[in-house]
């Protein structure tokens, strides 16, 4: 049998699914457009003010350790947050959030001209490179109050966790510190006239596999 590309071909042969998500957007409230059963968030703006357009999760952890994904649809930002919202109380039409924990900024190197749609995740004050397709990984241990941030391409299923962090062992954490609350999964979409559309999934089933000791949101 014929395959595309050797990363279609390791795909296949590694034979695993994936793991199915229940995490959900919030249709309460919601400031980004809500779709393909609220694991999809939107938003978009033809106007030269920047605007924010924000969702949280239906539900918080308190406690555990947690693996979440998100996925870029179509990413024409000019900028973009996701993370956690500590508490609930993050304004979800804020172009700038402030209770927020998570990469600080995701900006297109070039909105709307860019054809790679590179993005660069600030995770700890150092940048890291996603691709066309790219997830965030997202490996949250509220136990510890540490944060891990990590690189998922298409097809690949080892995430690259970055800095060579190791959350399995609880090794080089981007956010340390965190403290106790409820933290919901956010995303706070943010646009303008040279970036009208932009768009975030929670994938319905992960791609990744979640470092050992960590559930599935």
């Amino acid at each position: 049998e014929a395959y595309h590309s050797d990363e279609v071909k390791a795909f296949v042969e590694d034979n695993f699914a994936g793991t199915a998500t229940s995490v959900r957007w919030d249709a309460v409230g919601a400031g980004a457009m809500l779709s393909d059963g609220n694991r999809v968030a939107s938003a978009s703006n033809l106007s030269p003010t920047l605007i924010g357009r924000g969702a949280r999760s239906t539900a918080p952890k308190t406690s555990g350790k947690w693996y979440v994904e998100l996925r870029s649809l179509l990413f024409r930002p000019d900028r973009c947050y996701c993370g956690f919202d500590i508490g609930a109380d993050q304004d979800l039409f804020s172009a700038a959030p402030a209770d927020f924990i998570g990469p600080a900024s995701m900006a297109a190197t070039t909105p709307k001209t860019d054809s790679s749609e590179a993005v660069t995740v600030d995770a700890g004050g150092t940048p890291v490179t996603l691709g066309a397709g790219d997830a965030i990984a997202l490996a949250l241990d509220l136990d510890a109050g540490k944060l891990w941030i990590g690189a998922l391409p298409p097809w690949k299923h080892a995430v690259s966790w970055h800095d060579g962090a190791d959350p399995a062992t609880g090794t080089g954490a981007q956010f340390t510190g965190l403290p106790a609350g409820d933290y919901f999964l956010f995303c706070c979409l943010t646009a303008n006239d040279a970036a009208d559309f932009n768009s975030l999934e929670i994938p319905e089933r992960t791609q990744g596999r979640p470092p050992s000791g960590f559930a599935i949101w």
